[in-house]
């Protein structure tokens, strides 16, 4: 027994006497764990396990830092960045490139507008479109069309720009219509006539039309004009109402050979109904180019007329008067809504009368409109 208990005291025993006992070399390995946990986890300690852990955190964000710093050429964001400025160069290189190109286009495009309406381009222009017009009315008529602008005439003379021959199927089979296309400014009435005359003798034509573009056409002349055998017209090629104008001089320049026919055989019947069918195509034309100009002015001012009553009615949308003592309550802000019961459209009452009808009794408030209201005042008609 005794031996027993010598046995139990040096296995767990922990005094210097029982270095070698279970007990005690338990203890001594605890201790040198927990040395060496505490060394792992020492930054003063070389080589620990944090203090490698602290070095590579360092490291990484020195590493993290240089990459994502501007002041470093090499960095990648600084390489991204230069990367980006020569994208957005090159695409602002392109824009301006693109931006000056349609300048200069349009720059040449308004040049050669503004040496067309300062030279004679525009009228040549001018003088295509009217060829083109007159060749239309031409197959539509059965006549024959000629553009004679750059070939001489009778007289030696470039004067007179086209020239149409009524068909065989028209009351003056042959005859001849010269005309004269003008897009000049300054280009006067009396000076239309002068040069028509001469185009007629130089074009062997018995009637003479003047077709003068509206931009440069004298101030105050009427749209369509006749003067003895020849005719005046204004006429834009831009615009499709004033197709009508030319139509009509070319039928009322078409009368007027059939009336140079009839004279010619001295035959004077029917002279006099051709006249008044005459005056009464260019009083027409008059008339509904007046018509035009009106409706476009009544267009303008109707269109006035409603955008200020829209704005009217929006104003007086939001503002209606108190049911209760009729001052101005805005529905938007401090109105209250409720139905009249006599008439039974829609009132408001104003703030004031709100307050009054919680603090009061509500049968005390009235429930009419407006309207209503100051008609029980003043005795309901």
């Amino acid at each position: 027994m005794r031996f027993v208990d010598e046995i139990e005291v040096i296995e767990f025993g922990i005094g210097t006497q029982h270095g070698g006992g279970a007990l005690s070399r338990l203890v001594t390995r605890v201790e040198r764990a927990q040395e060496t946990i505490t060394q792992e986890f020492s930054l003063d300690h070389d080589g620990s396990a944090l203090q490698r852990l602290s070095s590579m955190l360092e490291k990484t964000g020195v590493a993290v830092a240089t990459s994502l710093t501007l002041d470093d050429e090499a960095s990648p964001l600084a390489r991204l960045k230069r990367e980006i400025l020569d994208v957005l160069e090159q695409h602002k290189t392109a824009n301006t490139n693109f931006q000056t190109d349609v300048r200069s286009t349009l720059d040449a495009f308004k040049v050669r507008r503004e040496e067309a309406a300062r030279s004679t381009t525009h009228g040549h222009t001018f003088e295509a479109c009217v060829g083109d017009f007159l060749l239309n009315e031409a197959q539509r008529h059965g006549d024959v069309q000629e553009a004679v602008g750059t070939t001489m005439g009778q007289a030696a003379r470039k004067t007179g720009d086209h020239v149409l021959t009524l068909g065989p199927d028209s009351g003056a089979p042959e005859a001849r219509i010269v005309c004269e296309s003008k897009a000049k400014k300054g280009y006067t009435e009396k000076s239309a006539l002068t040069e028509i005359a001469l185009a007629r003798k130089n074009r062997n034509a018995q009637v003479g039309l003047v077709i003068m573009a509206r931009a440069t056409a004298p101030e105050g002349i009427e749209a369509l004009r006749r003067i003895g055998n020849d005719v005046l017209v204004v006429w834009d090629p831009d615009d499709a109402a004033s197709d009508l104008n030319l139509r009509l001089a070319v039928s009322l320049a078409r009368a007027l050979c059939v009336r140079e026919r009839i004279v010619e055989s001295r035959t004077e019947a029917n002279l006099g109904q051709l006249d008044d069918s005459i005056e009464s195509i260019a009083s027409q034309i008059r008339v509904i180019d007046e018509i035009i100009h009106n409706g476009r002015l009544i267009k303008r001012k109707g269109e006035k007329v409603v955008s200020s009553g829209e704005r009217l009615r929006d104003a007086l949308e939001h503002a209606v008067n108190c049911g209760n003592c009729y001052r101005s309550a805005y529905v938007a802000k401090e109105a209250r809504s409720y139905t009249c019961t006599r008439c039974g459209a829609p009132a408001y009452r104003c703030v004031t009368c709100v307050r009054i009808s919680e603090e009061r009794d509500l049968a005390s408030v009235v429930t009419t409109c407006a309207t209503c209201s100051l008609l029980d005042e003043v005795g309901d008609p």
